[in-house]
Parts: structure tokens; C-alpha cells; sequence
């Protein structure tokens, strides 16, 4: 189950392969088939590790960062990008091989029992 975020969660896990056997059923409450390209992400990427400190060519020092700093620096960049949306699933080619709306018609839900749906607030 998963809403909103959670929704496009689950819609970019059901677009990778690797976690095709993860899932028997599946429930997406208001959230979108959504992905960032690598042209997207790169620039949020690149900003994040400055944010900390870091070039890209230090990411993996991000393994060995407190919570409390990747928070802090991932609050700041959000400010001044798409909020929380800029950090999310990327299609890249390799882990999700293509597009989730792609994917679903596709097959890659096939034998998948989904419960789809929208919330109403008010």
C-alpha cells in the first residue's frame, strides 16, 4: 500500500526487474507513474553534494554522513528545487529500464492483483 509518495513508490518498484517477485498485490492511493530523466536529477544530485561539502567524485562519502546532516542538506536543496519531489526514482536505464507507465503496459504488472485509486480531502 502506499499514497501519494508512497504510490509512486510502488509504481517505480513495479518498473524494475529486480523487484518483479517482491509483490503479489499492489494498492496506489493518489500517487503518480512518475520518474526523473538523468538530466533532471543531476543537477539536484550535484547541488545535494555541495550542499554537504562533497564533488560528485566524493559520493561515497555520503555512506559515512550522520541522518542529521543528509536531511539538513537535503531540506536546503529542496528549497530551491521541486521540494521532497526532486529526490526520487530515476530512469536510468539500469534499475529502472524504462518508463513505469511504459512498464506497465508492458507486462510488468502482469499476474499483479492492483487496487488504483484517488483520495479526496476537504
Amino acid at each position: 500500500f502506499g499514497q501519494s509518495a508512497g504510490a509512486s513508490a510502488i509504481a517505480a518498484l513495479l518498473a524494475m526487474p529486480a523487484a518483479r517477485d517482491l509483490f503479489s498485490k499492489t494498492i496506489l492511493q493518489s500517487g503518480a507513474l512518475r520518474v526523473a530523466i538523468p538530466e533532471q536529477a543531476q543537477p539536484v544530485g550535484e547541488a545535494f553534494l555541495r550542499e554537504l561539502g562533497l564533488t560528485t567524485g566524493e559520493f561515497a562519502k555520503v555512506r559515512s554522513l550522520g541522518i542529521d546532516q543528509i536531511i539538513a542538506a537535503q531540506t536546503e536543496v529542496s528549497k530551491e528545487s521541486d521540494g521532497l519531489g526532486s529526490f526520487g526514482p530515476v530512469l536510468d536505464g539500469v534499475s529502472i529500464p524504462e518508463n513505469p507507465q511504459d512498464a506497465v503496459r508492458n507486462g510488468s504488472v502482469a499476474g499483479i492483483s492492483m487496487i488504483v485509486g484517488t483520495i479526496a480531502t476537504g
